[in-house]
């Protein structure tokens, strides 16, 4: 993820770094590794929900979108 997309993740709490196990490297350019939160990995299970919700609607998605005019949609 772009360091510029990352401050609403991390002022959510869904993601930060955690100084116990932080390990620091001498890279250049500096850089900073961050983890899912505990509030960022109880995500998994609407995600997952998300996916599989998806994966078993696929076809009819597709279906709608091949049937949708190319302007719906557009702002005027």
């Amino acid at each position: 993820m772009r360091g510029d997309r990352l401050g609403p993740v991390l002022a959510d709490g869904a993601a930060g770094t955690d100084s116990a196990t932080d390990i620091v490297r001498v890279i250049v350019p500096p850089r900073v590794e961050y983890g899912l939160t505990e509030l960022g990995r109880s995500l998994a299970g609407p995600i997952s929900a998300l996916r599989e919700w998806t994966e078993a609607h696929i076809n009819d998605i597709e279906r709608a979108r091949s049937a949708r005019p190319a302007d719906r949609g557009a702002t005027p």
